[in-house]
């Protein structure tokens, strides 16, 4: 089955995942299909809705975001 990027990436309360609560603002470590992604905060964005963002520097120097899609989270 494809990802469809454009749906809700949490899927908060799954039974056997690692899931803290989620708080705005907060960083986390990520998973997704039991393969680390790293480290996001979990904000409100406006065009996407809630989600968890990365920022940082493309190789052509603008400032951009990563948009996380994980099944599993803790607290950092």
């Amino acid at each position: 089955m494809e990802d469809n990027y454009f749906e809700s990436i949490i899927d908060e309360g799954n039974i056997n995942r690692k899931q803290d609560i989620l708080i705005y603002g907060k960083e986390y470590h990520l998973w997704r299909n039991k393969k680390y992604l790293g480290k996001a905060i979990y904000t409100e964005d406006e065009n996407i809705g809630d989600s968890f963002l990365k920022s940082k520097i493309n190789d052509t120097g603008d400032f951009t975001y990563e948009v996380y899609r994980a099944d599993e989270w803790i607290f950092v």
